[in-house]
C-alpha cells in the first residue's frame, strides 16, 4: 500500500494484515475482517446520508451490505496523503454475480425484493436529502428523446459520415418510435402517480443494482456500492437488473420471466408497478446511452468499441422486441 493510502488506513482502528487491489479500491485483510478502502468522490453531506440510509437498512434486517466503518476519531472518512477523502467499508470475500448462472440470478432477484422491503417507508433527516430533487422516469425519457433528436440533427448536418453515424441514422426512426411509445404509455398508465407515491412515502432505490454490485460469498449474497441510492420508484432497480442480465443472455424470455417471478415471490407488486416496469423496458435506453457517449466525446473520432456496442444493440433488436411483446402479455 502506498503512503497516500496508508495515511488514510491508519486513521481506522484496525490492524492491517494484508492488502490487494480491487475494482478501483483496495481490499484489506484486517484483524476485524475484510474491509474495502477507496476514495470517496462525493460530499461529506452525501456520506452522512449514505451512512444513515445503511443504518436503517440493516436495522430492518438486511445486514449484508457494505456498512461504513468509523475512524478512531469517530468520523466517516479519512484524508489520505494525496488530500483526498477515503472511506473504509465492510467487505465480502466472494465474487460478482455470474450472468450465466440462472439459480444465482434468481436468488439475486429475490434478494433485491428483500432489500426493497427494507428500503420502503424510510424517514431520513439530513441536509443532502433535503436538497435532493428526485426526477421521475417520464422527465428522464423526454430529455433523452430530445437528445436523440439533437444527435440525429447533428449527423444530418455532416457532409461526411463515419460508420457509427451511418448506423445511427439508419436505425434512429425505429428506436425513436419506441421511445415515443414508452413516453405515451408512461403518461397513460399513471407513471407519474406511482413515482410520486413512492417518493412521498419514503421508498428508496439502490440506484445501481447490477452484477458488479452484487457479491456472492458461497451461498450468501451481499449488496454493495450504494453511492447512487436515492428516493425513487423501486421498479427502477428491478428494470436495471433485468436489462443488464438480459443483454448478456440475448433477451431470453424464460430467464426474464423467472427473474420477475423470483422478485414477486418475495415482494408483491402494487397496482401499476408492472406497467411502470414495462415502460422502462420498452424505452431504448441502451441505444440512447451509446449515442450520448458518442455525442459527448470527440465526434471527429469514434472508437471502434462504440461502434461495436451500437452494432450489438442493433443485432438484439428482434430478441429484445420479442421479450417486450411477451412481457406485455402478462400485464
Amino acid at each position: 500500500m502506498d503512503e497516500k493510502l496508508k495515511a488514510a488506513a491508519d486513521m481506522y482502528p484496525v490492524k492491517m494484515m494484508g492488502v490487494r487491489r480491487g475494482r478501483g479500491a483496495w481490499i484489506c485483510l484486517t484483524d476485524q475482517g475484510l474491509r474495502l478502502l477507496k476514495a470517496y468522490p462525493y460530499s461529506q453531506n452525501h456520506l452522512i446520508y449514505e451512512n444513515l440510509l445503511k443504518q436503517q437498512i440493516t436495522a430492518r434486517g438486511f445486514e449484508r451490505i457494505d456498512r461504513l466503518c468509523v475512524t478512531k476519531e469517530g468520523g466517516l472518512s479519512a484524508v489520505g496523503g494525496d488530500g483526498k477523502n477515503y472511506v473504509m467499508k465492510q467487505w465480502y470475500d466472494g465474487s460478482e454475480l455470474k450472468t450465466d448462472d440462472r439459480a444465482q440470478i434468481g436468488s439475486t432477484a429475490s434478494a433485491l425484493a428483500a432489500l426493497h422491503k427494507a428500503m420502503q417507508g424510510l424517514h431520513i433527516e439530513c441536509e443532502w436529502l433535503q436538497k435532493y430533487e428526485p426526477q421521475d422516469a417520464g422527465s428522464r425519457m423526454r430529455r433523452h428523446s430530445r437528445e436523440l433528436k439533437t444527435i440525429m440533427n447533428y449527423m444530418n448536418g455532416k457532409k461526411i459520415k463515419n460508420d457509427f453515424e451511418v448506423l445511427y441514422m439508419k436505425y434512429f426512426p425505429r428506436f425513436y418510435a419506441q421511445s415515443v411509445s414508452a413516453m405515451k404509455y408512461y403518461e397513460e398508465n399513471g407513471g407519474r402517480t406511482i413515482f410520486e407515491k413512492s417518493v412521498g412515502r419514503g421508498d428508496f432505490c439502490h440506484g445501481e443494482y447490477n452484477y458488479h454490485n452484487v457479491i456472492w460469498e458461497g451461498t450468501k449474497m451481499a449488496a454493495v456500492n450504494f453511492d447512487r441510492a436515492a428516493p425513487n420508484a423501486q421498479m427502477e432497480d428491478l428494470y436495471m437488473f433485468m436489462r443488464k442480465i438480459l443483454e448478456k443472455n440475448h433477451w431470453d424470455c424464460s430467464l426474464g420471466m423467472a427473474m420477475l417471478t423470483a422478485y414477486m415471490k418475495e415482494r408483491s407488486l402494487e397496482g401499476g408497478e408492472l406497467k411502470y416496469l414495462y415502460t422502462l423496458l420498452l424505452y431504448p435506453e441502451k441505444f440512447w446511452k451509446i449515442a450520448n457517449h458518442y455525442y459527448n466525446s470527440r465526434k471527429s473520432w469514434t472508437s471502434c468499441r462504440n461502434t461495436a456496442k451500437l452494432k450489438q444493440v442493433i443485432a438484439q433488436i428482434e430478441e429484445r422486441n420479442q421479450f417486450i411483446d411477451e412481457f406485455c402479455r402478462i400485464i
